[in-house]
């Protein structure tokens, strides 16, 4: 089998893609240009990275490219280059998503890999907390802890590699730390709310990624490119429940210029290639293996495969009954226009006025906001009539999402859904976006 070192980019995160660069094993890095190419030879290229192996970084987002790339491609003239118009023509069409799926013969997602591995203790580190500092101390500390704790830049690639504590003051003679809230009913004038004078908290946040630029910086030490310090190009309107549709339009002969002309941004794809290769090597070399025993060892692990299959369904989507969608609608808003017409219920402030129209003296000081846990306690701790309205508050709510997702789906005609992999540390699947963030 050959190894495929593949990395894609895109016009934005969820339209069409524009090149695919890979590098068989060791060979150069060749950057394939899908509007600039055959057809046919497109089809070739990713029908031979699914006979063999590939390596990638967030495989889900690539597969996914891949994936609609190639059943897009298929319903265009295979002996010349994709117009722009015949891809937007046909990419929505039921075809376009329904006729094949790909499956690689092995997968190595090096992200996921390092996520479960080296890189697992930056995923949902708990904020850093000393508690109750005297305040006379408080910045002499910050300062010592700062020049004194080192800890891994790639926990802070998000704030630039900077650990940043933060002094938080407390309420008098407690642990409880004053809120954003606290201090705005400080400057509105109520005294409620006393500030101790004498001890404050400190904390650290981690804001880490598990990105591909980030750890090369920051743990290979390599002098990285970005995208954003790069040319701009206008970002199109897209959206990962509709994916095809269509909206990128505008903005495609723009993007699939910048990365055919700009040398800078082909650096940009090729790097990423040889990246690849270095984590391979870093990776290797940390489990006393060689690159050839390190991929041995790994390819075609669980997670990998599983990122492949996210990505390939995630074009393909869900059939949904656009019957019962529409019916759905109806009653959904309905509930909504009946709910509305006693209360605007998203508002919280008009919330808060509706229920103590109906609480006497201690439920009014118990019932601060329109949170879920406040309405719940108040459905069932409440009067009859306050338990009324809260629950009205809550139905409208959750009508109002409802009636949101039904027009989603009905707009895009299918369910498109997206997964992460490895979203905790104990390496449980998640929902959300592909994306690293």
């Amino acid at each position: 089998m050959i190894n495929f070192y593949v990395d894609t980019e895109s016009i934005g995160y969820f339209s069409p893609t524009v090149l695919i660069q890979y590098a068989r094993d060791d060979s150069p890095v060749h950057i394939h240009n899908l509007w600039k190419e055959p057809v046919g030879k497109s089809l070739d290229l990713i029908e031979e990275i699914c006979e063999n192996n590939i390596i990638g970084f967030n495989l889900a987002h690539d597969w996914f490219h891949l994936s609609r790339t190639y059943n897009v491609l298929q319903m265009l003239p295979q002996n010349k280059p994709p117009a722009i118009l015949d891809y937007h023509d046909v990419e929505d069409e039921p075809e376009a998503h329904d006729r094949f799926c790909l499956k690689p013969h092995g997968a190595l997602d090096l992200m996921l890999y390092g996520r479960t591995h080296e890189f697992q203790a930056t995923m949902g580190q708990k904020t850093i907390r000393i508690r109750r500092v005297p305040r006379a101390l408080a910045k002499i500390l910050v300062q010592e802890l700062e020049t004194q704790v080192e800890i891994p830049k790639l926990y802070f690639a998000k704030r630039d590699g900077k650990q940043h504590w933060k002094i938080k003051e407390l309420h008098m003679n407690t642990a409880k730390e004053i809120t954003p809230e606290d201090y705005k009913s400080l400057h509105d004038g109520k005294d409620d709310i006393m500030i101790d004078p004498n001890f404050v908290n400190i904390e650290l946040a981690f804001h880490p990624s598990t990105g591909l630029k980030p750890i090369m910086h920051y743990l290979l030490g390599k002098e990285v490119d970005t995208i954003d310090e790069m040319l701009g190009v206008k970002r199109p309107t897209e959206y990962s429940w509709y994916p095809s549709s269509g909206e990128w339009l505008d903005v495609a002969a723009d993007h699939i210029f910048a990365w055919t002309e700009d040398k800078r941004r082909l650096q940009y794809a090729e790097d990423d290639v040889h990246y690849l290769r270095d984590l391979v090597k870093y990776f290797a070399n940390n489990n006393r293996l060689t690159q050839e025993e390190f991929l041995n060892k790994h390819m075609g692990e669980y997670n990998s495969t599983l990122a492949c299959m996210v990505g390939a369904l995630h074009w393909k989507g869900f059939a949904i009954d656009i019957n019962q969608i529409n019916e759905q609608l109806v009653e959904q808003y309905n509930i909504v226009i009946k709910c509305e017409k006693e209360v605007m219920f998203n508002s919280p402030k008009k919330v808060i006025s509706y229920l103590h129209e109906v609480c006497n003296p201690i439920e009014k000081e118990l019932i601060t906001n329109t949170e879920k846990a406040t309405l719940l306690s108040t459905i069932e701790e409440g009067s009859e009539e306050l338990s009324r309205r809260a629950k009205l508050v809550m139905t409208g709510r959750q009508a109002k999402m409802e009636l949101k997702m039904l027009e989603r789906l009905k707009k895009a005609k299918r369910l498109y859904v997206t997964f992460k992999v490895t979203g905790t540390k104990s390496n449980r699947m998640s929902g959300g976006s592909m994306e690293e963030e």
